[in-house]
Formats: C-alpha cells, structure tokens, sequence
C-alpha cells in the first residue's frame, strides 16, 4: 500500500505545478504606463509691425495721401459726421458729370441743406486748399499741389506708429489752432478726428445716389431762384 501512496502523491504534485503554471502563462502582461503627451507649446501672440517716419517722411507720405483723396473726391464724395455735435451732418459733392460746377452742399443734421463756395471746406481736400495759398507752392504733373518739406511751417505732421494715423496742427491766421487726425486706407483719407470740436467725420468717395444728389440739385436750384 506505500507505494500506491507515494505514487499518488507524486501524481498530485504534478498536477498542481501544471495547473500553476498554466495561471501563471494565462495572466496577461501588465501594460507600461503610458507616459503623457506633451505640452503643446504656447502660440506666440503675433506683434503688430511697427514703421517709424521721420518728420519729412511723414510730411511726404500724408502730402500724397492728400493729393490723391482731393483728386479722388470729383469721383463724388459723401463726407458724415458720425461722433459729435454735428452728428449726422453730411457734406456732399457731385461728379462734375452730375452737376457741373453746382457740385457742394451741406446738409444740416435737421436735413437743411445749403451750398458750399469751397472745395477745402470738405476734408478730403482742407490741406490742399491750405497749400495753394503759400509762397513757392509747386504742382505735380495732375495740376494738385505740393510743398517740399521745411520746419517753420504753420502746419505740423506727425504720424503715430501705434495705430497708423496722421496728426496735424496748423496755426491759422486769426490765431487759433486746428488739430486733426488722419486715418488713411489704400491712400485716401476715409476718416478724420477733429481735436478741437470732439467730431469724427467718415469719408466715401464715388458717385452719391439719386436721393443724395437731388439734395444738392435742390439747394442750388433753391439759391439760385433767390
């Protein structure tokens, strides 16, 4: 009878080391760990570029944007005041194909209407207006005008890299002081801060509407019958 034990016994010990090892073959792996992504880096912030002028550059870069928006304004203009005690006052001019030279009106923020004598009472032409009247003034090959850059002048220019616009200060022959700011785009002037009065005037070239331009036919037609 031992040796059936002891024959047992070894065939039991043998059973339990397959079945062991059989757990220990099934028992999947243990995954590493994963490691996390990592960190995008931040997006640098794009940074505007900044141009500085000299005071003879500004004077010839605001020079040519003057002329340009006085030429552009006989393709017709619509110049609104948009902030300050006149807002909703508008100044029209024509195309000379629409009006001839009965081309200028204001019209009051009531809707008044009444003509207007000068090209320069409209920005888009006041400088050019300024410089037709001082000693030495030249002419480009359009007929508008032009003055070489000189300290000393009664009008300043500035331009602010910060945000692109042009400042002027102009002394005028009463004495007083008229300070304007200049936004330019593509060359014109499309909008004009007035220091002085807290307005801000837009600026729109091209032909005014019909409703726009009998306005101005309607005021002129009214002075003239007087």
């Amino acid at each position: 009878m031992r040796p059936m034990r002891k024959v047992s016994a070894i065939i039991v010990s043998m059973a339990l080391a397959v079945g062991l090892s059989s757990c220990a073959t099934a028992a999947p792996p243990v995954a590493p760990p994963v490691a996390p992504p990592p960190s995008a880096a931040p997006t640098p912030t794009p940074t505007a570029s900044v141009v500085s002028m000299t005071p003879e550059e500004s004077w010839d870069s605001f020079g040519e944007a003057s002329r340009q928006s006085c030429r552009e304004a006989y393709t017709g203009l619509v110049e609104e005041d948009v902030v300050g005690p006149n807002s909703g006052q508008l100044k029209i001019r024509l195309t000379f194909e629409q009006a001839g030279e009965n081309s200028l009106a204001i019209v009051s923020p009531q809707g008044d209407a009444d003509i207007a004598l000068n090209y320069f009472e409209f920005y888009a032409c006041e400088i050019q207006g300024y410089l037709v009247t001082l000693d030495d003034v030249q002419y480009d090959s359009m007929g508008d005008a032009i003055y070489p850059f000189e300290t000393g002048l009664a009008l300043e220019v500035t331009y602010n890299s910060a945000d692109g616009t042009y400042s002027t200060i102009r002394q005028i022959e009463d004495g007083s002081i008229r300070r304007l700011d200049y936004t330019v785009t593509n060359g014109l002037f499309t909008r004009v801060a007035n220091l002085d009065d807290g307005s801000e005037t837009t600026l729109t070239y091209g032909e005014p509407d019909s409703d726009l331009t009998a306005i101005v036919n309607d005021a002129y037609a009214a002075y003239f019958s007087n």
